[in-house]
């Protein structure tokens, strides 16, 4: 029994995956599950044994994401050495690149599907919310300074999460068939969140992370290496 239930869960882990990247390079709406069906060699009653609709399919992939930003979200986030705190950043870009497809056809899920869209905007008020303690405890242990009233960290995690989400749409237009974004559009998004952090970070902190971004992004070397 235990080996059909293991047989069972990576089959269900699998689906998840090539949708995942089919929606990806596909877009969600033209991807049926007999073309995933087809994709992955099974038959089609053999995906619909674990998903009996697209829709159940497209609810699953988002409790995947969560499950992933929570991981990347969770990671030491002090960044008291500018190089943890860049390589933080391009976590949190590669999960959100991974389900790109999900974020560029937001109007046309949360439109066509009432549980989904109750189940979007429930993750993206754990997103913000973690975001928001995020920073609050980065003030609280000195790593930046508090914004000044009436701004408040609530307003810096939703802008940093459009910001995301804007970065992730633009991609979408300039290169809708990449597999990967080049150096450069990372550094973009990057360097668009440091503008966000740049004012309540000391100087030679926000200096110093913004030439770790060059290079870990663009692979430029500073003057002093």
């Amino acid at each position: 029994m235990q080996v059909t239930n293991r047989a069972s869960s990576r089959t269900r882990n699998k689906i998840l995956k090539t949708s995942i990247e089919l929606f990806n390079c596909q877009g969600v709406q033209n991807v049926s599950l007999e073309s995933i069906a087809v994709r992955m060699g099974i038959s089609r009653s053999n995906l619909t044994y674990h998903f009996k609709r697209k829709q159940d399919l497209l609810r699953a992939t988002l409790v995947v994401l969560e499950e992933q930003l929570r991981e990347v979200l969770a990671l030491p986030a002090r960044a008291i050495v500018p190089e943890e705190g860049a390589q933080y950043m391009m976590r949190i870009l590669h999960a959100l690149w991974d389900f790109r497809y999900f974020f560029n056809g937001l109007t046309h899920l949360l439109t066509s599907d009432s549980v989904l869209r109750t189940q979007y905007f429930h993750f993206e008020t754990w997103v913000i919310d973690s975001l928001d303690q995020r920073l609050q405890d980065m003030i609280r242990l000195g790593d930046c300074q508090p914004p000044r009233a009436p701004n408040t960290t609530r307003l810096l995690a939703e802008n940093i999460w459009s910001q995301w989400r804007g970065w992730l749409h633009m991609q979408h237009i300039d290169s809708p068939d990449a597999l990967k974004p080049e150096g450069q559009a990372f550094f973009d998004c990057a360097l668009h969140n440091w503008s966000l952090m740049e004012p309540y970070f000391s100087g030679p902190y926000a200096r110093e992370l913004l030439a770790v971004y060059r290079g870990l992004m663009l692979g430029e070397v500073s003057p002093g290496d």
